[in-house]
């Protein structure tokens, strides 16, 4: 051949130019989870907000909060199309313990909580997809 060297560029910059990228590849699904152990006494419940990617807000209202049995409360939401999660809850009592908790494709990656008596009722996180860390106030 009289231009291999040619062909060989122009043979890797088609594969380069053409092969899939990162970002085109299936997310693993992600989910959040916030759980409120109450302290038996009243009131029970906690309330907040999550955005997806700096997008709308959206509110977690009593009626997406399910019972689960022995004083646990629990918020879920499900997405395998985000890169970055930010959420904020607050607990209507300082006794009860508030956690949140992110799983990538069912493994924990990422919590912190408010344990019951610690001072304030606010809790945030943010996850970035592919963010690994784990642990008490994490972040």
């Amino acid at each position: 051949m009289k231009y291999p060297a040619f062909y060989l560029f122009f043979v890797l910059f088609a594969a380069i130019l053409f092969a899939p990228r990162c970002s085109d590849l299936p997310k693993d699904p992600v989910t959040l989870s916030v759980l409120l152990t109450d302290n038996g006494v009243a009131p029970n419940s906690f309330s907040g907000w999550y955005r997806i990617d700096g997008g709308s807000t959206r509110i977690i209202d009593a009626a997406q909060i399910v019972y689960l049995g022995s004083n646990i409360y629990e918020f879920t939401f499900e997405s395998d199309e985000l890169d970055t999660l930010d959420v904020s809850v607050t607990r209507q009592d300082i006794n009860d313990t508030l956690e949140i908790m992110i799983y990538r494709d069912s493994s924990k990656v990422k919590e912190d909580r408010l344990s019951s008596g610690a001072t304030g009722n606010d809790l945030q996180l943010t996850y970035t997809y592919g963010e690994e860390s784990t642990g008490e106030n994490a972040d």
